[in-house]
């Protein structure tokens, strides 16, 4: 069995972080696996409290940063800290569902040794201005990796490149995908991810989709917990976190 690595990159998530890391251990009959998480929520905040806690009783490995950090920098610095065969990167408002999750993933990334990775797929890709042409897009909120195939082609530079606060970030993306309601959180990280694992591959390497039904049968996805941090009345966030709060509540007395 290889061993997989699940990397979650979390700012201020608060219970969603708990739901996630907790429905992990219940609903994860995969071994072996361990928890990475890297959360740049700061050290007064109740996600690394939490955090702390399960480091500290050896359920997680914990990396922090006292700046909010770009996403996609969070998964540079998950993937090269990871030393396992196997690297899953999934969202922190994530809840899993049911067991077996991990092992369809591991089955379907192990079923050829050119594939590099699986995950969801967008099939209306992004635009590159630029170029002008479109190209396909998979998503990082459930991405499993071959981590022994991707080292071959990660590229320290681009790690380096971007170490850079999303404050400094603001508006500096190269491809502006998404509309300015969200350039500074997701825009290099859904193209840059995919141009990595896509264009940057001398070996052939392939990627998998997910299954169609698998994200709606084996795990809640709440999203935009984190990037609505504060505004817990926002009438889409409100309402999520409750459900979540729930959730967490009835997964503790499981």
């Amino acid at each position: 069995m290889k061993y997989c690595s699940i990397l979650i990159s979390n700012f201020r998530t608060k219970e969603a972080i708990e739901l996630c890391i907790e429905s992990i251990l219940k609903r994860t009959d995969y071994k072996p696996y361990k928890i990475v998480v890297f959360d740049s929520s700061g050290n007064d905040s109740q996600d690394r409290k939490y955090l702390e806690k399960q480091r500290d009783a050896g359920i997680i490995e914990l990396l922090t940063s006292e700046n909010r950090t770009r996403h996609y920098y969070a998964m540079l610095k998950l993937y090269h800290y990871c030393n396992t065969e196997l690297g899953l990167f999934l969202d922190s408002d994530i809840e899993i569902l049911e067991n077996g999750w991990l092992s369809i993933l591991i089955d379907i990334i192990l079923s050829d040794p050119n594939v590099l990775g699986v995950a969801s797929f967008k099939n209306k890709g992004v635009m590159i201005p630029q170029e002008w042409f479109r190209a396909p897009r998979y998503e990082p909120k459930c991405m499993l990796l071959n981590m022994e195939l991707y080292r071959r082609i990660q590229d320290d530079a681009d790690f380096i490149q971007s170490n850079t606060s999303i404050e400094d970030y603001k508006g500096k993306q190269i491809f502006d995908i998404f509309p300015q309601k969200f350039p500074t959180v997701w825009g290099d990280t859904c193209w840059k991810l995919t141009e990595k694992i896509l264009f940057d591959n001398k070996n052939d390497f392939i990627m998998k989709k997910i299954p169609s039904d698998y994200l709606n049968k084996k795990m809640n996805h709440y999203g935009g917990i984190g990037m609505h941090f504060g505004d817990y009345n926002n009438p889409i966030i409100g309402p999520r976190l409750k459900k979540i709060k729930a959730r967490l509540e009835k997964l503790r007395k499981e």
